[in-house]
C-alpha cells in the first residue's frame, strides 16, 4: 500500500488527534460537496441506477444543487456580516461548524472500531452485524443520538424510520442469538475506547513500518 508523506506523519498519531480532526469534519464536507458537483459537470450523465439521462436533466440537477449551495452561503455570510466584530465572526464561524464534530463522533464510533473486510459469500445479516456496532443509551437520551446509536439495526433494515429502530432491537438480538452471531452494542464511553484502541493499533503498525521498512510504504508493497 502506498503512503504519501502526509499519511506517514498523520497515521502514526491518528489516535491522538482523532477528536481534533473530527472537529474540522464539516469543512471537509463543504469541500466534498463542491468537488462532487464540479466532477459531475465533467462526467457522462447517469442516474443512480446507472441508466443514461438527458444532458439537460443532468445539467439542471447540478445547477439546482449549486444554487442551493449558493443560497446557503449567502444566508450564512449575511449572518456573519451582521455580527458586531471580527472576533465574533471568527468565534461564531468556528463554534457553529466545529460543534458538528459531535455528529462525526457519533457516526465514526459505530464503524471505525469494527472490521471493514467483506468475506466472499458472506451473508448480508452477518456482514451487517460484523461491520458496525450500536451505542447503548437510555430511551430518554435518544434525542441526543438521533437514531445514529442504532447503526447495526439501520444497516440491516435501512428503510425503517429512526423513531422505530429501538423497537426492532429485541428482534435483532434474537436474530443474532439464533444464528450464532454477535450483536455488538456498548455504552458511549466504551465505544470511544474501542475506536481509539483500533486507531492506535493501526497507528503503531504504520509507525513501525515508517521506522523499520519505509520502502514498503513508498513503493506500495
Amino acid at each position: 500500500m502506498y503512503f504519501d508523506e502526509f499519511a506517514k506523519r498523520i497515521i502514526p498519531v491518528q489516535h491522538r488527534i482523532f477528536y481534533v480532526v473530527l472537529a474540522f469534519g464539516r469543512f471537509n464536507l463543504y469541500a466534498l460537496s463542491v468537488s462532487y458537483l464540479l466532477k459531475r459537470l465533467f462526467t457522462t450523465p447517469v442516474d443512480q441506477n446507472k441508466k443514461p439521462v438527458t444532458a439537460r436533466q443532468y445539467r439542471e440537477d447540478v445547477v439546482l444543487e449549486l444554487v442551493a449551495l449558493g443560497l446557503f452561503w449567502g444566508w450564512y455570510g449575511f449572518v456573519l456580516w451582521s455580527l458586531p466584530s471580527w472576533g465574533w465572526v471568527l468565534g461564531y464561524f468556528l463554534v457553529s461548524n466545529m460543534m458538528t464534530g459531535l455528529l462525526h463522533v457519533q457516526i465514526t464510533i459505530s464503524h471505525f472500531g469494527m472490521p471493514a473486510v467483506t468475506l466472499n459469500g458472506e451473508e448480508f445479516a452477518r456482514m451487517g452485524l460484523n461491520s458496525s456496532m450500536d451505542v447503548e443509551c437510555p430511551r430518554w437520551l435518544d434525542w441526543f443520538h438521533g437514531g445514529l446509536q442504532f447503526q447495526v439495526i439501520h444497516h440491516l433494515f435501512p428503510r425503517i424510520p429512526r423513531h422505530r429502530l429501538r423497537s426492532i432491537k429485541p428482534m435483532v438480538i434474537k436474530l443474532a442469538q439464533d444464528n450464532g452471531l454477535v450483536y455488538h452494542s456498548h455504552e458511549f464511553v466504551k465505544s470511544n475506547k474501542i475506536v481509539l484502541g483500533v486507531l492506535k493499533e493501526v497507528a503503531d503498525q504504520v509507525g513501525f513500518l515508517v521506522e523499520a521498512a519505509p520502502s514498503c510504504l513508498s513503493e506500495g508493497h
